[in-house]
């Protein structure tokens, strides 16, 4: 999948009104996970994605995960969003993860995918399990 399939699809799922929102939505969400799991799964996940999504996975310089629970996942994408989505609340905020995190499983290999889950607590299906 590339980037306007990837933008386009985040774009129409979570109600978003520009690829630049899709877009913030994705950095931000894609810069948390960055900071949840292991440096060397971020890199291994980066590498199936477009340059600038894998950059935001990448941004933290942290080598180990920062053990933090979902709803302060959720928090954390929302300041990140601020910056480019104003007056974005946390319930929209929850549904642009969850968005941009299956559109993220249905974009990399399974392999991949559940090696970046297997780095998460059972409590953060609800983030990229929507059914």
């Amino acid at each position: 999948m590339d980037d306007d399939q990837f933008f386009s699809g985040i774009e129409s799922r979570a109600d978003l009104k520009s690829r630049d929102e899709a877009a913030a939505a994705a950095e931000a969400t894609l810069r948390v996970l960055g900071e949840r799991i292991a440096r060397g799964q971020a890199r291994d996940l980066a590498d199936s994605l477009p340059a600038d999504l894998g950059d935001a996975l990448t941004a933290s310089g942290d080598e180990q995960a920062d053990e933090f629970p979902p709803g302060e996942f959720v928090e954390r994408v929302r300041d990140y969003e601020r910056e480019q989505i104003a007056e974005i609340d946390v319930t929209a905020t929850q549904l642009h993860v969850q968005v941009v995190l299956e559109s993220l499983a249905g974009s990399v290999d399974g392999g991949t995918w559940n090696d970046t889950r297997t780095q998460l607590p059972s409590e953060y299906s609800r983030l990229y399990e929507t059914g």
